[in-house]
């Protein structure tokens, strides 16, 4: 799976949870916009292990992983190709 696809199933994910993400961009602040907050992100965390087949661990929850959709699929992809 290719980032853009990672970027749009993410977003998808996003805006079926969290209304005020509907028409984020894929650098839009998610944390610092204030569209998501830490429960939000467990929410997040669910849908990648299940979608995604990956592993999540405490140490993964920073702030920079999940700040934006961006930044999402780029944290998918490398707990992907390890």
């Amino acid at each position: 799976m290719g980032q853009n696809e990672l970027i749009h199933e993410v977003k998808k994910f996003l805006a079926q949870q969290f209304p005020a993400t509907k028409n984020i961009g894929d650098s839009d602040p998610l944390l610092e916009g204030g569209l998501i907050d830490s429960l939000g992100i467990l929410d997040v965390v669910t849908f990648l292990e299940n979608q995604f087949g990956v592993t999540i661990a405490d140490e993964d929850l920073s702030p920079e992983n999940f700040a934006t959709v961006r930044s999402i699929a780029e944290f998918v992809s490398q707990k992907k190709s390890l």
